[in-house]
């Protein structure tokens, strides 16, 4: 199985998996946090059912071809987050398939941001 999160010193780092290859921002997120945190996220790919984007790299990161595709990653270890933006009914429906498949997903949230109140 590929994945897996591993504990390095006081960092943890943890293998993710980006549903929706359209918007290169949630890359931005994750090169924030893992510069700025104790905690790293390793990239493994996203997955897409563009046909457009499959097996291609977006950003320099791998494509894989649909959601079928991540049979083969240990989701113990490897956690997911959900970038599909462009239709919010998709997006429930993507994470509701995943959760009933026994996937988890990570939570993420930019290092500076300002939650004062």
């Amino acid at each position: 199985m590929r994945g897996c999160s591993q504990s390095r010193g006081a960092i943890m780092t943890t293998d993710l998996i980006i549903i929706g290859a359209a918007n290169p921002l949630i890359i931005r997120v994750i090169d924030d946090i893992n510069a700025e945190s104790g905690n790293k996220f390793n990239v493994l790919g996203f997955v897409d059912n563009n046909w457009m984007n499959i097996g291609k790299e977006k950003w320099g990161i791998t494509v894989f071809p649909g959601f079928d595709s991540l049979s083969d990653f240990d989701r113990t270890n490897t956690k997911l987050i959900n970038a599909i933006a462009g239709s919010m009914k998709t997006r429930k429906e993507t994470t509701a398939f995943f959760i009933e498949r026994g996937w988890s997903f990570a939570n993420i949230f930019h290092p500076r941001i300002n939650l004062k109140y």
